[in-house]
């Protein structure tokens, strides 16, 4: 990294580095962090979201969907048909 600070920049960093006895390092560590988390997309919770996955699957489900249950239905499957 070749950052070159503008003085005045460095001085106020300098001093906010004696006061809070941290290095320059740890205070633009800090200040990166925080300002990845505010810019940084936030994640949607997917575990309790009940419309991920919705649309998965392949487009010709609807048309197939006899074979696939009757491909993925056993008898311990716990499921029957209905006569």
């Amino acid at each position: 990294m070749n950052w070159k600070p503008r003085p005045e920049t460095l001085n106020q960093l300098m001093q906010v580095s004696l006061e809070q006895q941290k290095t320059l390092e740890s205070l633009l560590e800090e200040a990166i962090e925080q300002y990845l988390q505010t810019y940084r997309p936030s994640v949607p919770q997917t575990d309790t979201d009940p419309l991920i996955g919705l649309y998965e699957g392949s487009p010709e489900t609807s048309s197939c969907a006899e074979e696939i249950l009757e491909t993925e239905i056993s008898e311990k499957s716990g499921l029957s048909w209905k006569d």
